[in-house]
């Protein structure tokens, strides 16, 4: 019961930190990374501080190899 508890009040939080952003008042992760709380222009966006820095880390690094592979593929055809 505690843990059905816990969940459903993690869940709660994290829904209410999007609330105060709309698509016009998002932060562009691109142009503005520090709103995202990233230290360089990135594909990700965290404004609310809602995932841990080693999340963001294998995000990234998950997004960039992506983005590799894509750049590869595209100049193979």
């Amino acid at each position: 019961m505690l843990i059905e508890v816990t969940i459903l009040f993690t869940l709660l939080h994290l829904a209410s930190t999007f609330y105060e952003y709309t698509p016009e008042t998002f932060p562009d992760s691109i142009e503005q990374p520090q709103a995202c709380n990233m230290h360089e222009a990135s594909f990700l966006c965290d404004p609310s501080n809602v995932l841990s820095k080693g999340n963001l880390t294998a995000n990234r690094e998950k997004l960039w190899k992506s983005v590799s592979l894509e750049n590869i593929r595209d100049e193979s055809i």
